[in-house]
């Protein structure tokens, strides 16, 4: 039943008069603060004096939230430091600790706000910097939100609510989880509820203390992760709300409200970090009268501040401008002492924190401008690619009772509302806002990751403590008060609840203590899996067996950087060689290496090294991707299915489902969504040991392979070495009649142009945004494959636009065709397009890689035919491709390991196999060219060399080696051969083109 006003007067006046304050509910009205008889101080001194003479006690009461908060901060400190750094925690605490070293910060939008990192670096200064000492942040702030929250909401929640609201807290899955990992999600919780807090405070008190409070909880807010804005805008639409539904249209009523107040606040305060909201309506006017954006966002979508001083950058300081003078103009009207003093704290915050106390100016521009700017340009990105209804699986698996709970609570509001106390019915309609909105809010956006779930859980939270405590009260006062028990149903659903309560406990339980290191739970993405531990164990065993201790050289590369950044930070001798690999820096006792770098790592290491495999990071099953209702229907109607979905569920036991599905699942060594990492010891140290962790993750040695072309193998040094204009990963080359050089800088997704001696004459081209669809002409994604028609023209294999694009030799766009697609929806239909040539009739041969097939176009784009598909001309992932002085077709057929030559109209003639091409990676993609005495030039990009062939195959030469130095490569893809005989090679790997001089065998 509901507390008839009486017993709600008395209740709520008892509450308030614990915490030492005025009851709310005998205020004047609603609109004017109330004003308490003055105590002198030196009275106050004599009552705190007579009260020491007291005996202590502790009422019921306060005896449970004490219990409480100790719960709260022991589940919260037990086994912090076990749990392996996921990858965005790495990131966190190691750029923390560089700060707390003295380095220094500079803030970049990608990784949020400022204030985890400088709040976690004062840790690792007094506490030292390790993973129990880097997660204290998110403890303190976590346990604020169990402990002191539900205290200050006491007015609202009620006395039952209040502790129910903390026993939630304590035993939520994902709030116990969160508050126990370096991210920024809890902090920014924590300063949404203090707004929350002072909202309502001032609402219903009108105290300008809660206008001080809530302007700094929205400073820190805006100073720890950018979902501040969606907070601002479910909080302007309750006070907006509010406004129409109290004072309707009458202006002078409104402008005295402490509804406007708050909400010019926030529309003031908020302005300073929102200029670029006005971004995606400007653009399209500006584009309309001049051609071009008025700033692209594509500009804010660098990690740094790179446009600060270029033309877009000055735009981006009027915009903040105008921005910031409007807001100053709005909050002076307001009231000009007033606001100055709120601003000038707010300011001060911020201006603090985004600059690190003034050692980054730079700060300014990439908080203020940048936070929102960046993440506006991230929303087409959406990292995880999670469908629209993730947050409807991840959310329920953990966070059951809330779910109910807020349910229970909209019933019982929407039903009783009318008998409720006037706390009650105005608070549970803004949680009930909040959580839808919220829910929305991030199920509309672009990226949905697991910890955001957490933003949803709070006001469902919030609603379930309300709704269980009015039970809780409701039968309490049918028994105690009234002597009638009675309300059966009302009894069951709090054994109901009981039992909820008790499962989730359980949940909670498994996932912070007992799988916290498995990516069976949903509840994180981009685990650290246990493997890294383990490698951690085995280098402090050969650290301290070796007496090296923690000067033991590690050489690590950019791969596994994340987390062994930070787990080798106190190792001074470790050596970081990123994706270039040398003698020098592998000269180690351990290295690791990702995948990106193993086949580079075991050329230099050979068989001197024992190695290990496990995983460094693995993602949860997402199965759940692409579901339609006959996938739903069948994952009920069959009951093994159904049998192993509940494992899942209750146990995170993947046996039975690795058996439906076929698929390998047994964590932790063996998981599909996983990147592994292996891990060398030199083997006279691991000999010496008498036992290492990774023992059983142990590969067999490498075979040694005898090289067939060994016996040609030369040494050759290159003419010309081209580095300028910041190549990128350069993957293909052609060569003018007039001696110009055309390369695809793939990385940067242009074409750039230079003369014969190498000089930069221009480039063209840039990255096609995200998600555009079809995308502009022009604009280019990754292309890989270059070749010029007889006019001259550049025609360009936009690889991942999946198309043919057209230039003259300035870079002027001609033509396109092409579209994704399988072979099967025709000729046009191309997917990953990677090398084109071009036939002196003017016919285009285009290797559709990923159809695995090659198709040829007119000089105009008109699809002609295919090559044939079956028996001996069968392609498997073609690459390369040239057309010979007879007119033949020779195509570099990658995991078939051989080079393939066809008749201009595409028919078998013959085949020779090629040592080498045995990777699956991205960057194994060769090419080939071949000369006027048909001689066939290949490159073998993770052997490292370029092989020369006979026109029967018959191997004549071979050259390079790995490496950063002239005659070696770090990947050579494309190549183009001179009338001289000269010959030029892209070589990815170092960022460059380089010219050699005419082969000999």
């Amino acid at each position: 039943m509901i507390l008839n006003d009486r017993l709600v007067r008395r209740k709520f006046t008892h509450i308030y008069e614990c915490l030492g304050e005025t009851s709310l509910v005998e205020r004047v009205s609603d609109t004017e603060p109330h004003i308490s008889n003055p105590v002198r101080s030196g009275s106050r001194i004599l009552i705190f004096l007579s009260q020491l003479n007291r005996p202590l006690t502790i009422t019921l009461e306060q005896g449970i939230a004490l219990t409480l908060a100790c719960a709260v901060i022991l589940t919260r400190l037990i086994g912090l430091g076990e749990r392996v750094m996921s990858h965005d925690e790495s990131l966190h605490v190691y750029y923390s600790w560089l700060l707390a070293t003295g380095k220094g910060f500079i803030h970049t939008p990608m990784m949020h706000g400022p204030f985890l990192f400088e709040s976690t670096a004062l840790m690792n200064i007094l506490l030292g910097a390790n993973d129990f000492t880097s997660r204290l942040i998110p403890v303190i702030l976590g346990s604020f939100i169990a402990i002191a929250i539900p205290q200050l909401l006491k007015p609202w929640l009620g006395r039952s609510g209040t502790l129910i609201a903390s026993l939630l807290f304590l035993i939520s899955p994902y709030v116990l989880y969160y508050s126990r990992y370096i991210r920024h999600d809890i902090l920014v919780i924590a300063w949404t509820l203090l707004a929350a807090y002072s909202i309502f405070g001032y609402l219903f008190q009108r105290k300008e203390r809660y206008l001080f409070i809530f302007v700094a909880a929205l400073a820190l807010m805006f100073s720890t992760m950018e979902i501040t804005f969606i907070y601002l805008a479910i909080f302007a639409s309750y006070l907006l709300a509010r406004i129409g539904w109290k004072y309707g249209v009458r202006w002078k009523v409104i402008k005295t409200s402490p509804e406007f107040d708050l909400l010019v606040l926030m529309v003031t305060l908020g302005a300073f970090f929102s200029s670029t909201i006005a971004l995606p309506v400007l653009n399209p006017i500006f584009a309309r009268l001049t051609g071009a954006a008025f700033v692209d966002l594509s500009v804010l979508g660098s990690q740094g501040t790179e446009w600060i001083s270029n033309p877009s950058g000055v735009r981006l300081w009027v915009l903040f401008g105008v921005f910031s003078v409007v807001s100053t103009g709005l909050g002076i009207v307001w009231g000009r002492q007033r606001w100055l003093k709120l601003a000038g704290l707010f300011l001060g915050i911020d201006l603090l924190l985004f600059t690190t106390f003034f050692t980054n100016p730079a700060g300014i521009a990439s908080g203020f401008i940048g936070s929102l700017g960046y993440w506006l340009s991230q929303q087409g990105v959406a990292r995880g690619g999670q469908p629209w209804y993730y947050f409807l699986i991840v959310f329920p698996i953990y966070e059951y009772l809330p779910l109910i709970g807020g349910f229970g609570a909209a019933v019982l509001f929407f039903i009783r509302r009318k008998q409720l106390p006037e706390l009650a019915r105005n608070f549970i309609p803004f949680a009930l806002l909040w959580a839808g909105g919220i829910f929305l809010a991030l199920s509309l956006a672009g990226e949905k990751m697991p910890w955001l779930s957490t933003h949803i859980i709070v006001p469902f939270l919030l609603l379930a403590a309300w709704w269980i405590g009015q039970m809780v009260e409701g039968i309490w006062v049918d028994d105690v008060i009234h002597s009638k028990p009675r309300g059966f149903f009302k009894r069951m659903g709090l054994v109901a609840i009981g039992i909820l309560t008790l499962l989730t406990i359980r949940t909670s339980f498994f996932v912070n203590y007992v799988n916290y290191d498995y990516s069976t739970e949903y509840i994180d993405y981009a685990h650290g899996a246990p493997g890294v531990k383990w490698v951690l164990d085995d280098i402090q065993s050969i650290a301290t067996h070796t007496g090296a201790g923690k000067d033991l050289k590690i050489a690590y590369d950019s791969d596994v950087s994340w987390p062994m950044s930070w787990y080798l930070k106190d190792y001074p001798n470790s050596s970081f060689y990123g994706s270039q690999p040398s003698r020098e820096a592998l000269d180690a006792p351990v290295v690791l290496a990702g995948p990106s770098n193993w086949n580079k790592v075991e050329l230099l290491l050979g068989s001197r090294y024992h190695r290990f495999e496990v995983i460094r990071m693995w993602w949860p099953i997402e199965d759940y991707k692409n579901l339609t209702w006959g996938r739903i229907r069948e994952a009920f109607a069959n009951p093994d299915l159904r049998t192993a979905l509940w494992d899942i569920l209750w146990k995170r036991d993947y046996t039975r489902y690795s058996s439906q599905t076929g698929t390998s699942l047994k964590p932790p060594t063996d998981w599909p969504l996983a990147e592994k990492m292996r891990v060398f010891i030199r083997k006279d140290i691991a000999l010496q040991m008498l036992s290492l962790s990774l023992g059983s993750s142990i590969l067999a040695d490498i075979p040694q392979q005898a090289d067939t072309y060994a016996n040609i193998q030369k040494t050759i040094k290159p003419e010309i070495v081209i580095t300028t204009g910041e190549l990128n990963a350069p993957r293909n080359i052609a060569i003018g009649r007039d001696g110009s050089i055309f390369v695809v800088d793939s990385g940067n997704s242009r074409i750039a142009k230079y003369n014969s001696q190498g000089e930069l004459l221009l480039s063209w081209g840039s990255r096609t945004p995200d998600g555009q669809s079809p995308p502009a002409p022009g604009t280019l994604n990754e292309p890989w494959g270059i070749a010029l028609d007889g006019a001259g023209n550049v025609l360009v294999a936009d690889t991942w636009n999946h198309r043919i694009q057209k230039f003259d030799p300035q870079g002027k766009f001609l033509l396109e065709w092409g579209s994704s697609g399988l072979a099967s929806d025709g000729l046009d239909r191309l997917w990953g397009p990677r090398g084109i040539a071009v036939a002196s009739d003017g016919r285009i041969y285009v290797t559709d890689a990923g159809n695995k097939r090659v198709v040829v176009f007119s000089s105009v784009g008109t699809a002609l035919f295919e090559f044939a598909t079956g028996g001996d001309g069968q392609l498997d992932e073609p690459v390369g491709i040239a057309v010979g002085p007879e007119g033949n077709i020779y195509v570099a057929d990658t995991w078939n390991l051989r080079v393939v030559v066809f008749s201009p109209e595409g028919k078998y003639i013959s085949s020779f196999n090629v040592q080498g091409w045995g990777s699956s990676s991205v960057d194994n993609k060769p090419y080939l060219s071949v000369g006027p005495d048909n001689r066939i030039y290949l490159t073998d990009p993770e052997g490292y060399r370029v092989i020369v062939f006979s026109a029967a195959g018959e191997p004549l030469a071979a050259f390079g080696q790995y490496g950063p130095e002239d005659g070696s490569f770090g990947l050579p893809n494309g190549l183009a051969l001179r009338p001289d005989g000269s010959l030029w090679i892209v070589d990815a790997g170092n960022n460059r083109v380089v010219k050699y001089p005419p082969i000999q065998p």
